[in-house]
């Protein structure tokens, strides 16, 4: 294509964006004689003007689903359930009566962002929690205020956010890994 035609495209295009009133309903005579004017070889070969105005695009940041930066509630440890392979003859799980760390607890996170801070207290001992909030997902890990305790649970699980309600469950161990305990918790905003 010569630059002649090039430029008649190109110029086709800009009188058809320009003549193009806005307030007129699609398909009107404003529209169909653009069309006219500018057949689809020229318009496909018409490189865009800089006098063309992009779609404004936000730069502000997505706002997250949920509006609440604390939630507190409760957990309930249980004694979980540990199977091993028919062929396995581990016994070290039974070991574990199941009356320790068992029971309700509290739990209170705070999500500046989507990093998530917070503690938790009760059976399975006073804890740190840390993770991720993306206002759908709550990723946590739990760890030991004092490490050095005999009975001291780590522990990380999963959440989700149902009808204004952070619901899910994390796996607990103590440090010898012979008192596993699943958990499951409910969240809820604070004021």
């Amino acid at each position: 294509m010569t630059t002649l035609r090039r430029f008649v495209a190109a110029a086709s295009v800009l009188l058809a964006l320009a003549g193009c009133d806005r307030s007129s309903p699609p398909g009107s005579s404003t529209v169909g004689s653009a069309a006219s004017v500018a057949s689809p070889a020229r318009v496909a070969s018409a490189r865009p003007s800089a006098s063309v105005a992009a779609p404004a695009v936000s730069s502000a940041p997505a706002v997250a689903p949920q509006a609440a930066t604390r939630w507190a509630g409760v957990y309930d440890a249980k004694k979980a359930k540990l199977e091993t392979p028919d062929k396995v003859k581990d016994v070290t799980w039974k070991k574990d009566d199941g009356t320790t760390a068992i029971g309700e607890g509290k739990l209170a996170i705070s999500v500046r962002g989507t990093t998530v801070e917070g503690t938790a207290s009760g059976p399975l001992g006073d804890q740190i929690v840390s993770g991720v909030y993306d206002g759908k997902e709550l990723r946590i890990s739990l760890m030991p205020k004092d490490p050095t305790l005999p009975g001291a649970m780590t522990g990380s699980g999963t959440g989700e956010l149902k009808a204004g309600v952070l619901k899910g469950e994390f796996r607990c161990a103590g440090p010898d890994a012979v008192v596993v305990r699943n958990v499951t918790f409910e969240l809820k905003p604070e004021g």
